[in-house]
C-alpha cells in the first residue's frame, strides 16, 4: 500500500518506543491491506497497536492533540496536507524520501527511505527526543499554507495573465 503501513507497523516494533508508547494507526485500508493484518494477527500486537480505521474530524484533531509524533513514510504523497496538519498541531514528524513529501515538509522533518525498516525505527525513536524549537520553526512553517494563501496566489497569477 502507498501509505506504507506494514513497513511503519515493523519498525515501531523495531524502535526503543514500542516499549513504551502505542502507534495509532487512522484512515481507510488501502490496497495490499491483507499483508498488513495478516502480520497484525500473527504477531498479537493488540497491545501495542490500535487500529482505528476511518475517524470523524474531531476523533482526528484527538489523535493529533494526544500523539507524541507523526509516523508518514509514505511511498507516494501528492502533497500531503496531513504533514501540514501535524506541523500545526507541534508534532515532530517522520516522513519518507520519496514523492513529495520532503518538498511539502520544508526540511522540518525527519526524512527516511519507506523501504527501510531500520531507518524507520530509529526515525521513531528520533521523533521522542525533538527539539521544541524545530517544533516552533515547523509550526511557523506550516503557517504559510491556508486555503486563503491559495486563493490570493492563484488569483495573483491569473490576475498575472489576464
Amino acid at each position: 500500500t502507498r501509505k506504507n503501513s506494514l513497513n511503519i507497523l515493523k519498525g515501531f516494533l523495531a524502535s526503543n518506543a514500542s516499549k513504551t508508547h502505542k502507534l495509532v494507526f487512522a484512515g481507510k485500508n488501502g490496497l495490499g491491506s491483507y499483508l498488513f493484518y495478516d502480520f497484525f494477527n500473527r504477531n498479537t500486537l493488540e497491545d501495542k497497536v490500535k487500529i482505528m480505521g476511518y475517524v470523524s474530524d474531531e476523533e482526528l484533531q484527538s489523535l493529533y492533540f494526544n500523539a507524541s509524533g507523526f509516523v508518514f513514510p509514505t511511498l507516494y504523497e501528492g502533497f500531503g496536507i496531513p504533514i501540514l496538519e501535524a506541523m500545526n498541531h507541534k508534532l515532530p514528524i517522520l516522513i519518507g524520501s520519496l514523492g513529495a513529501s520532503a518538498e511539502v515538509a520544508g526540511g522540518h522533518a525527519h526524512v527516511v527511505h519507506p523501504f527501510d525498516i531500520n531507518a524507520i525505527a530509529t526515525g521513531i525513536d528520533a521523533l521522542l527526543d525533538y527539539d521544541k524549537n524545530r517544533l516552533d520553526e515547523a509550526f511557523a512553517y506550516a503557517q504559510k499554507f491556508s486555503w486563503e494563501n491559495t486563493i490570493k496566489q492563484t488569483g495573483k497569477i491569473y490576475s498575472d495573465l489576464f
